[in-house]
Order: structure tokens, then sequence, then C-alpha cells
């Protein structure tokens, strides 16, 4: 058995015999039968190595690697939540983690800056139900009706956009005193003045949160309470 050969059909080379992929044939009546295939190892995997290259672009072809995906992950998914909870207490993932902070401070700063400000100018308007009712609660007041609710969030909404008319200036530039950039004037914080009027903050929303980042590195390092972020 072990000096066994046999003739490749594709590649016409006569090869040993465990060069050629067993396979069983249940059809059989009387029992399974085992037999050798006529093409090699070697050659099976090219022929597979060149259908894959020809339907990898394909749109089924990649909608049945999502799905086949998306089926594999649901059925480990308890599994592999674990397994990453378990990770994240280990020494290695969290110096990992700091030293990744560390080298990329300024740039999550500013992801976080951007995502903020997003999410502040696509929800600026979003002023709930239970937003209005607690404004109602906590001035005294009974539980409002739906019609309060409506005429108290029409209130709310005309007076942000008087406040916005008055303060922003549209096409206006001002200079950051800190980074020396000319910005518009919405990268600067609004903040009230000693007389009570709006004014324009002197340094930018960008180096702001440096500022308090570089503070709260200062109060950390001093072992005072790390001061949560907070932005407007």
């Amino acid at each position: 058995m072990l000096n066994e050969t046999k003739i490749c059909k594709k590649c016409g080379i006569e090869k040993p015999i465990d060069q050629f992929r067993l396979r069983v044939e249940h059809r059989i009546k009387n029992g399974d039968c085992y037999y050798r295939v006529g093409t090699c190892k070697e050659c099976e995997k090219k022929a597979a190595k060149e259908y894959h290259n020809q339907i990898k672009d394909t749109e089924g072809f990649k909608e049945k690697k999502r799905q086949y995906a998306m089926n594999r992950y649901w059925r480990r998914r308890d599994e592999l939540i674990l397994k990453q909870r378990e990770a994240r207490k280990t020494k290695r993932h969290k110096e990992n983690r700091k030293a990744y902070i560390q080298k990329n401070k300024d740039k999550i700063y500013l992801q976080e800056v951007v995502t903020k400000k997003r999410y502040h100018e696509k929800n600026r308007d979003a002023l709930t139900d239970v937003y209005i009712i607690n404004l109602f609660l906590s001035n005294g007041k009974p539980h409002p009706t739906p019609l309060q609710i409506e005429i108290k969030r029409s209130e709310i909404l005309i007076q942000r956009i008087k406040k916005i008319t008055k303060n922003h200036k549209i096409g206006k530039t001002k200079k950051c005193s800190k980074c020396g950039q000319v910005k518009d004037l919405s990268e600067f914080y609004l903040r009230k003045g000693k007389s009570g009027n709006i004014l324009r903050s002197s340094i930018c929303k960008y180096c702001n949160s440096k500022n308090c980042a570089n503070y709260r590195e200062k109060q950390k390092n001093n072992g005072k309470k790390n001061i949560e972020r907070t932005f407007v």
C-alpha cells in the first residue's frame, strides 16, 4: 500500500497514493465504499484557487460570505463576548490601552470634540416629552398636559432661534489667541461677559479642549480626583 502510485487525470504525473484525497461513497447498498479521487491534492488546490478568483468579486459570493460570517458570529456570540471581557481584565490589555491613549492623545480628544459637536448639531432641536415634563416638575409645577408640552417646546425653540440670530454673525471670523488661526465664529464658545452680554471666548473650541485635557492630566498626576470632561 505504501508503494502504490496513481496517475493524476489533470496533470498526468504519477504520484504516491497518499497524494490523492480519500472519498467515501454512501450510495453502496452493502456499506460505505472508500476510494481515491482521480486528481491529486495539488491540482485540486489550484482549481479551487482559480475558481475562487473568478467568483470573489461577484455580488452573490460577497453576500454569501457576509451571511456566513454573521451566522458564525451569532452561533458563538456568548462565547466571544465572554472571551472579550476576560481579555479586557488582563494586565497586558490595560497596558496597551494606556500606551495607545498616551500616544494618540490629541487625535482622541479631537475625535471626541467633533463627535459631540455633530451630535449637538443633529439633536439640538430634539426636545423630547420627558425633557419638557422634567422642566415642569423641577419648577414645582404639576404634570403637564400634551397641549402644554407642545406649547413649552415651541417657546424653547423660539428662544433658541432668537439667541442664535442675535449672537451669531454670519460670515464673521475671529483669531484664536492660543493657536493663532483665523476661524469662523462658530468655532468659539459663547460666554457671559461682566455686563451680562453674550460674548465669544478668546480661544477656539479645540484649544479649549486641549487645555481641559492638560488640566485633568495635571490633576491626575497630583493625586486629585479626575474631573469629568464636559462640552458646551
